[in-house]
């Protein structure tokens, strides 16, 4: 009766950690595959960022080209305007002499 009793209980610790063995490999898998999926997304969220941020870079880049070159023409300007207005003053000072 316990030779009986024994192989029994035997019998259900092997059909135990067959079950056990084949749980784990199955848990095994599906971590290998969320850190593939973990791995690709955070690739994906990556390139995302990157392209996002060259954009953005892009953007900025021009909108400070914009800006300076919008400012260096009214600072031309200006300096057009002094430039004519010292001339003409110069030659208003000059007429009498070349009148002369």
């Amino acid at each position: 009766f316990r030779l009986e009793e024994s192989y029994r209980k035997l019998s259900e610790f092997a059909a135990r950690e067959a079950k056990l063995a084949a749980e784990l490999e199955s848990e095994r898998q599906n971590a290998a595959e969320k850190l593939h999926l973990l791995n690709d997304a955070q690739q994906k969220l990556s390139d995302t960022f990157n392209s996002l941020s060259a954009a953005a870079l892009g953007q900025n880049n021009q909108s400070f080209l914009d800006l300076a070159h919008s400012t260096l023409e009214k600072f031309q300007s200006g300096a057009r305007a002094d430039l004519d207005h010292r001339q003409q003053s110069i030659f208003e000072q000059l007429r009498p002499v070349q009148e002369a």
